[in-house]
């Protein structure tokens, strides 16, 4: 995606002479910004991103126009989480890499178009 935008900076001045006469200056300044979207059809996953730093990079990620999903956990939403989870603790990045490396692998070829829920048997929290 690129997106265009004008940049106009206008400074007025003005000077009182000895003899009362007003002098006013007008200068403008044009400037054209173009910005690519360098993240365009690309998806970011970012951890802790409630507040700070990863806010900070979610949002940024999201002007450069990446999909953004963000992670993250506050102790009264992981204690609910663990209540209702079959296995009684939250995933753990291993659970998922598991999956994701099946599915980059040659044993899931034949798997397409698929939602695959690694989950922990959590379903609509």
């Amino acid at each position: 995606m690129l997106l265009c935008y004008l940049d106009v900076t206008v400074t007025f001045r003005y000077k009182v002479t000895k003899s009362n006469k007003l002098i006013l200056t007008l200068q403008s300044k044009l400037k054209w910004i173009i910005k690519v979207n360098k993240l365009q059809n690309k998806v970011a996953l970012v951890t802790g991103a409630s507040k700070g730093i990863g806010a900070a990079i979610a949002k940024q990620f999201a002007a450069e126009g990446a999909k953004v999903v963000v992670n993250y956990a506050s102790s009264k939403f992981e204690k609910k989480l663990i209540d209702t989870t079959p296995l009684g603790r939250t995933g753990q990045p291993d659970d998922i890499a598991k999956v994701a490396v099946f599915l980059a692998s040659d044993d899931a070829a034949w798997i397409t178009g698929e939602k695959i829920s690694v989950s922990g048997g959590i379903y609509g929290l």
